[in-house]
Protein backbone atom coordinates (compact mmCIF):
# COMPACT_ATOMS: atom_id res chain seq x y z
CA UNK A 1 0.00 0.00 0.00
CA UNK A 2 1.49 3.55 -0.72
CA UNK A 3 0.50 7.45 0.42
CA UNK A 4 0.87 9.98 -2.14
CA UNK A 5 1.44 13.70 -1.26
CA UNK A 6 0.61 16.52 -3.54
CA UNK A 7 2.19 20.02 -2.95
CA UNK A 8 -0.18 22.15 -5.67
CA UNK A 9 3.06 22.91 -7.52
CA UNK A 10 4.16 19.74 -8.36
CA UNK A 11 3.59 16.23 -8.12
CA UNK A 12 5.45 14.71 -5.06
CA UNK A 13 5.64 10.71 -5.08
CA UNK A 14 6.19 9.74 -1.22
CA UNK A 15 6.41 6.09 -0.56
CA UNK A 16 5.82 5.39 2.81
CA UNK A 17 4.86 2.01 3.11
CA UNK A 18 5.30 -1.10 0.70
CA UNK A 19 3.98 -4.33 1.45
CA UNK A 20 5.81 -7.15 -1.25
CA UNK A 21 4.01 -10.02 -1.86
CA UNK A 22 6.20 -13.05 -1.16
CA UNK A 23 6.98 -16.42 -0.19
CA UNK A 24 8.52 -15.27 2.66
CA UNK A 25 5.34 -13.71 4.47
CA UNK A 26 3.61 -16.87 5.06
CA UNK A 27 6.74 -17.96 7.27
CA UNK A 28 5.90 -14.75 9.77
CA UNK A 29 4.09 -17.17 11.48
CA UNK A 30 4.73 -20.87 11.47
CA UNK A 31 2.73 -23.28 11.41
CA UNK A 32 3.61 -26.05 13.75
CA UNK A 33 3.18 -30.14 12.86
CA UNK A 34 3.42 -32.79 14.29
CA UNK A 35 6.56 -33.75 12.48
CA UNK A 36 8.19 -30.52 14.53
CA UNK A 37 7.50 -32.53 18.19
CA UNK A 38 11.26 -33.06 18.85
CA UNK A 39 10.78 -36.52 19.25
CA UNK A 40 10.14 -36.99 15.45
CA UNK A 41 12.33 -34.60 14.64
CA UNK A 42 15.41 -35.66 16.00
CA UNK A 43 14.56 -39.44 15.57
CA UNK A 44 16.87 -40.40 13.25
CA UNK A 45 19.80 -37.72 13.52
CA UNK A 46 22.33 -40.12 14.74
CA UNK A 47 22.17 -42.47 12.17
CA UNK A 48 24.45 -41.93 9.72
CA UNK A 49 26.65 -40.28 12.38
CA UNK A 50 27.66 -43.73 14.03
CA UNK A 51 26.65 -45.52 10.69
CA UNK A 52 23.47 -47.55 12.27
CA UNK A 53 22.60 -49.44 8.84
CA UNK A 54 25.62 -50.84 9.09
CA UNK A 55 26.29 -52.21 12.66
CA UNK A 56 22.49 -53.05 12.59
CA UNK A 57 23.03 -55.39 9.23
CA UNK A 58 26.48 -56.68 11.43
CA UNK A 59 24.48 -58.04 14.11
CA UNK A 60 21.07 -59.22 12.88
CA UNK A 61 23.27 -61.25 10.17
CA UNK A 62 25.76 -62.15 13.17
CA UNK A 63 28.59 -61.21 10.84
CA UNK A 64 32.24 -61.63 11.61
CA UNK A 65 34.27 -59.44 13.95
CA UNK A 66 36.45 -58.44 11.12
CA UNK A 67 33.23 -56.84 10.09
CA UNK A 68 33.17 -54.82 13.18
CA UNK A 69 36.28 -53.63 13.32
CA UNK A 70 35.13 -51.93 9.87
CA UNK A 71 32.17 -50.30 11.58
CA UNK A 72 34.72 -48.85 14.62
CA UNK A 73 36.87 -47.38 11.80
CA UNK A 74 33.63 -45.80 9.82
CA UNK A 75 32.27 -44.62 12.77
CA UNK A 76 35.16 -42.30 13.77
CA UNK A 77 34.97 -40.95 10.29
CA UNK A 78 31.47 -40.44 10.35
CA UNK A 79 30.72 -39.44 13.91
CA UNK A 80 33.06 -36.54 13.46
CA UNK A 81 30.83 -35.10 9.98
CA UNK A 82 27.87 -35.50 11.53
CA UNK A 83 29.01 -33.00 14.55
CA UNK A 84 30.22 -30.40 12.01
CA UNK A 85 27.15 -30.39 10.73
CA UNK A 86 24.79 -30.46 13.42
CA UNK A 87 26.84 -29.35 16.32
CA UNK A 88 25.41 -25.80 16.32
CA UNK A 89 21.45 -27.15 15.80
CA UNK A 90 22.49 -29.74 19.11
CA UNK A 91 23.53 -26.45 21.24
CA UNK A 92 20.36 -24.62 20.48
CA UNK A 93 18.06 -27.56 20.96
CA UNK A 94 18.47 -29.19 24.20
CA UNK A 95 21.85 -30.50 23.58
CA UNK A 96 21.98 -32.48 26.40
CA UNK A 97 18.76 -34.61 25.28
CA UNK A 98 20.46 -35.16 21.72
CA UNK A 99 23.38 -36.81 23.65
CA UNK A 100 21.23 -38.77 25.61
CA UNK A 101 19.60 -39.70 22.83
CA UNK A 102 22.66 -41.21 21.08
CA UNK A 103 23.65 -43.26 24.39
CA UNK A 104 20.55 -44.59 24.47
CA UNK A 105 21.07 -45.81 20.28
CA UNK A 106 24.78 -47.16 21.58
CA UNK A 107 23.70 -48.99 24.80
CA UNK A 108 21.24 -50.94 22.62
CA UNK A 109 24.15 -51.84 20.42
CA UNK A 110 26.17 -52.99 22.64
CA UNK A 111 23.56 -55.15 24.77
CA UNK A 112 22.53 -56.74 21.06
CA UNK A 113 26.59 -57.21 20.30
CA UNK A 114 27.00 -58.93 23.63
CA UNK A 115 24.29 -61.36 22.69
CA UNK A 116 26.07 -63.12 19.99
CA UNK A 117 28.31 -65.64 20.62
CA UNK A 118 31.07 -65.23 18.20
CA UNK A 119 31.53 -61.68 19.99
CA UNK A 120 32.19 -63.06 23.12
CA UNK A 121 35.66 -61.64 23.29
CA UNK A 122 35.37 -59.22 21.06
CA UNK A 123 32.60 -57.00 22.41
CA UNK A 124 34.15 -55.40 25.87
CA UNK A 125 36.75 -54.23 23.17
CA UNK A 126 34.08 -52.89 21.00
CA UNK A 127 32.45 -51.06 23.81
CA UNK A 128 35.30 -49.74 24.70
CA UNK A 129 36.53 -47.97 21.73
CA UNK A 130 33.43 -46.37 20.69
CA UNK A 131 32.53 -44.97 24.50
CA UNK A 132 36.14 -43.38 24.45
CA UNK A 133 36.25 -42.06 21.21
CA UNK A 134 33.02 -40.93 21.78
CA UNK A 135 33.44 -39.15 25.06
CA UNK A 136 36.34 -37.39 23.72
CA UNK A 137 35.18 -35.71 20.50
CA UNK A 138 31.83 -34.52 22.34
CA UNK A 139 34.21 -32.85 25.09
CA UNK A 140 35.94 -31.01 22.22
CA UNK A 141 32.89 -30.03 20.80
CA UNK A 142 30.51 -28.97 23.38
CA UNK A 143 32.28 -29.93 26.73
CA UNK A 144 29.33 -27.31 28.36
CA UNK A 145 26.46 -29.74 27.88
CA UNK A 146 28.02 -33.40 27.43
CA UNK A 147 27.93 -36.28 30.24
CA UNK A 148 29.20 -39.11 30.07
CA UNK A 149 26.35 -42.10 29.66
CA UNK A 150 23.97 -40.21 31.73
CA UNK A 151 21.42 -42.97 31.35
CA UNK A 152 21.01 -45.43 34.16
CA UNK A 153 20.26 -48.37 33.26
CA UNK A 154 20.64 -52.38 34.94
CA UNK A 155 22.61 -54.51 32.91
CA UNK A 156 21.81 -52.84 29.80
CA UNK A 157 18.39 -53.72 29.84
CA UNK A 158 17.26 -53.13 26.10
CA UNK A 159 13.83 -53.10 27.30
CA UNK A 160 14.66 -50.86 30.20
CA UNK A 161 16.82 -48.57 27.57
CA UNK A 162 13.75 -48.10 25.08
CA UNK A 163 11.64 -47.68 27.98
CA UNK A 164 13.66 -45.11 29.29
CA UNK A 165 14.04 -43.40 25.77
CA UNK A 166 10.42 -43.13 24.76
CA UNK A 167 9.54 -41.44 28.55
CA UNK A 168 12.65 -39.04 28.09
CA UNK A 169 11.10 -38.57 24.79
CA UNK A 170 7.51 -37.58 25.95
CA UNK A 171 9.03 -35.37 28.72
CA UNK A 172 10.35 -32.94 25.86
CA UNK A 173 7.66 -33.09 24.14
CA UNK A 174 5.48 -32.06 26.52
CA UNK A 175 8.11 -29.45 27.39
CA UNK A 176 7.64 -28.27 23.79
CA UNK A 177 4.05 -28.16 23.62
CA UNK A 178 4.18 -25.79 26.79
CA UNK A 179 6.54 -23.56 25.45
CA UNK A 180 4.84 -22.92 22.25
CA UNK A 181 0.87 -23.56 23.25
CA UNK A 182 -0.38 -20.48 21.42
CA UNK A 183 1.26 -21.40 17.99
CA UNK A 184 -0.12 -25.42 18.71
CA UNK A 185 -3.55 -24.46 19.28
CA UNK A 186 -3.71 -22.67 15.85
CA UNK A 187 -2.11 -25.09 14.44
CA UNK A 188 -3.57 -26.85 11.24
CA UNK A 189 -2.51 -29.96 12.46
CA UNK A 190 -3.45 -29.81 16.35
CA UNK A 191 -5.66 -32.23 16.80
CA UNK A 192 -3.11 -34.53 15.39
CA UNK A 193 -0.69 -33.06 17.90
CA UNK A 194 -3.15 -33.72 21.08
CA UNK A 195 -4.12 -36.81 19.58
CA UNK A 196 -0.21 -38.25 19.80
CA UNK A 197 0.61 -36.91 23.02
CA UNK A 198 -2.60 -38.20 24.68
CA UNK A 199 -1.60 -41.57 23.56
CA UNK A 200 1.90 -41.58 24.17
CA UNK A 201 1.40 -40.12 27.71
CA UNK A 202 -1.49 -42.93 28.59
CA UNK A 203 0.98 -45.90 27.54
CA UNK A 204 3.94 -44.60 28.84
CA UNK A 205 2.15 -43.35 32.40
CA UNK A 206 1.73 -47.32 32.84
CA UNK A 207 4.96 -48.39 32.46
CA UNK A 208 6.15 -45.71 34.50
CA UNK A 209 3.82 -46.42 36.87
CA UNK A 210 5.05 -50.07 37.19
CA UNK A 211 8.42 -49.29 37.36
CA UNK A 212 8.59 -45.82 38.96
CA UNK A 213 11.95 -46.50 40.21
CA UNK A 214 13.86 -47.45 37.40
CA UNK A 215 12.39 -44.34 35.63
CA UNK A 216 11.93 -41.43 37.80
CA UNK A 217 15.38 -39.98 37.33
CA UNK A 218 14.15 -38.91 33.88
CA UNK A 219 11.78 -36.71 34.88
CA UNK A 220 14.29 -34.69 37.12
CA UNK A 221 15.87 -33.75 33.80
CA UNK A 222 13.14 -31.58 33.27
CA UNK A 223 12.55 -30.54 36.70
CA UNK A 224 9.07 -31.94 36.70
CA UNK A 225 7.79 -33.03 39.96
CA UNK A 226 5.31 -36.46 38.94
CA UNK A 227 4.34 -38.03 35.64
CA UNK A 228 0.59 -36.41 36.61
CA UNK A 229 2.02 -33.12 35.53
CA UNK A 230 2.21 -34.00 32.14
CA UNK A 231 -1.80 -34.00 32.40
CA UNK A 232 -2.04 -30.39 33.14
CA UNK A 233 0.23 -29.44 30.23
CA UNK A 234 -2.11 -31.49 27.94
CA UNK A 235 -5.05 -30.39 28.85
CA UNK A 236 -4.01 -26.67 27.48
CA UNK A 237 -4.25 -27.69 24.24
CA UNK A 238 -7.87 -26.88 22.72
CA UNK A 239 -7.54 -26.72 18.98
CA UNK A 240 -8.95 -23.16 18.07
CA UNK A 241 -9.41 -24.76 14.61
CA UNK A 242 -11.40 -27.72 14.56
CA UNK A 243 -10.74 -28.97 10.71
CA UNK A 244 -7.28 -31.25 10.94
CA UNK A 245 -5.10 -30.66 8.14
CA UNK A 246 -3.76 -34.25 7.46
CA UNK A 247 -2.20 -32.75 4.18
CA UNK A 248 1.30 -32.64 3.11
CA UNK A 249 3.54 -29.36 3.88
CA UNK A 250 3.98 -28.79 -0.33
CA UNK A 251 -0.38 -29.15 -0.37
CA UNK A 252 -0.54 -26.92 2.45
CA UNK A 253 1.90 -24.08 1.53
CA UNK A 254 0.15 -24.12 -1.97
CA UNK A 255 -3.06 -22.86 -0.27
CA UNK A 256 -1.20 -20.03 1.96
CA UNK A 257 0.41 -19.29 -1.46
CA UNK A 258 -3.08 -19.04 -2.86
CA UNK A 259 -4.92 -17.33 -0.08
CA UNK A 260 -1.95 -14.65 -0.13
CA UNK A 261 -2.01 -14.35 -3.80
CA UNK A 262 -6.09 -13.49 -4.07
CA UNK A 263 -5.70 -10.94 -1.41
CA UNK A 264 -2.76 -9.39 -3.55
CA UNK A 265 -4.83 -9.72 -6.67
CA UNK A 266 -7.77 -8.19 -4.89
CA UNK A 267 -5.88 -5.37 -3.62
CA UNK A 268 -4.56 -4.69 -7.24
CA UNK A 269 -8.04 -5.13 -8.11
CA UNK A 270 -9.75 -1.96 -6.32
CA UNK A 271 -6.76 0.67 -6.47
CA UNK A 272 -8.38 3.95 -8.16
CA UNK A 273 -7.50 5.18 -11.45
CA UNK A 274 -5.69 7.98 -9.52
CA UNK A 275 -3.92 5.61 -7.77
CA UNK A 276 -2.70 4.22 -10.92
CA UNK A 277 -1.94 7.54 -12.37
CA UNK A 278 0.42 8.08 -9.82
CA UNK A 279 1.91 5.07 -9.65
CA UNK A 280 2.68 5.22 -13.37
CA UNK A 281 4.33 8.79 -13.07
CA UNK A 282 6.40 7.48 -9.87
CA UNK A 283 8.13 4.93 -12.22
CA UNK A 284 8.72 7.19 -14.72
CA UNK A 285 10.62 9.81 -12.65
CA UNK A 286 12.59 7.03 -10.29
CA UNK A 287 13.65 3.94 -13.47
CA UNK A 288 14.85 3.14 -16.55
CA UNK A 289 11.02 3.17 -17.98
CA UNK A 290 11.05 7.15 -17.97
CA UNK A 291 14.10 7.59 -19.88
CA UNK A 292 12.61 4.80 -22.09
CA UNK A 293 9.74 6.54 -22.59
CA UNK A 294 11.47 9.77 -22.81
CA UNK A 295 14.09 8.35 -25.62
CA UNK A 296 11.10 7.01 -28.04
CA UNK A 297 8.67 10.65 -27.24
CA UNK A 298 11.61 12.53 -28.85
CA UNK A 299 11.91 10.35 -31.43
CA UNK A 300 8.16 10.53 -32.36
CA UNK A 301 8.73 14.62 -32.23
CA UNK A 302 11.91 14.62 -34.49
CA UNK A 303 9.97 12.27 -36.59
CA UNK A 304 6.37 14.45 -36.64
CA UNK A 305 8.42 17.89 -37.27
CA UNK A 306 10.13 16.43 -40.11
CA UNK A 307 7.43 15.12 -41.58
CA UNK A 308 5.64 18.71 -41.09
CA UNK A 309 8.37 20.59 -42.52
CA UNK A 310 8.18 18.40 -45.51
CA UNK A 311 4.56 19.06 -45.69
CA UNK A 312 4.75 22.77 -45.33
CA UNK A 313 8.03 22.75 -48.07
CA UNK A 314 5.26 21.05 -50.36
CA UNK A 315 2.90 23.63 -49.55
CA UNK A 316 4.99 26.29 -50.47
CA UNK A 317 5.99 25.19 -53.54
CA UNK A 318 2.32 24.13 -54.43
CA UNK A 319 1.27 27.86 -53.30
CA UNK A 320 3.93 29.11 -55.83
CA UNK A 321 2.75 27.56 -58.48
CA UNK A 322 -1.05 28.46 -58.02
CA UNK A 323 0.18 31.58 -57.30
CA UNK A 324 1.95 31.95 -61.50
CA UNK A 325 -1.11 30.53 -62.47
CA UNK A 326 -3.38 32.96 -60.56
CA UNK A 327 -1.48 35.57 -61.73
CA UNK A 328 -2.18 35.35 -65.27
CA UNK A 329 -5.42 34.33 -64.84
CA UNK A 330 -5.82 37.23 -63.24
CA UNK A 331 -4.11 39.57 -66.63
CA UNK A 332 -6.72 37.91 -68.90
CA UNK A 333 -9.50 38.99 -66.35
CA UNK A 334 -8.60 42.07 -66.35
CA UNK A 335 -8.23 42.68 -69.79
CA UNK A 336 -12.04 41.32 -69.94
CA UNK A 337 -12.79 43.35 -67.17
CA UNK A 338 -11.19 46.38 -69.27
CA UNK A 339 -13.30 45.79 -72.35
CA UNK A 340 -16.26 45.27 -70.70
CA UNK A 341 -15.24 48.95 -69.41
CA UNK A 342 -15.18 50.14 -72.56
Amino acid sequence: MASFLYDGSKLSLICLHFNTFSYSNRNLIYDIRESDLPSKRYKDVWNEGICYDEVNGIINEEKEPSEADKWMKNYQTKFTITLDEHIDGFKKNNPKKRYRDLYYILNVIFYRIKLIDKYSSFHDFIEETIRGYTKNILRVYDKDNFHENPINVSNYNQVEIENSKKIDNLCEDIDYIDKNIEQINSSSQCQNIQSFIQQENQELKAIYEDSSDKYSYILQFYNYPSFNHFENIIQKIYCKSHVSDARSPEVHDSDVTYQNLRKHITALSILSPLGILLIGFFLIKTTPIGNWINTRIRKKIIFWNKLNDDENHKIVENNCEYSQINSNNDKYDMLYHSIDNY
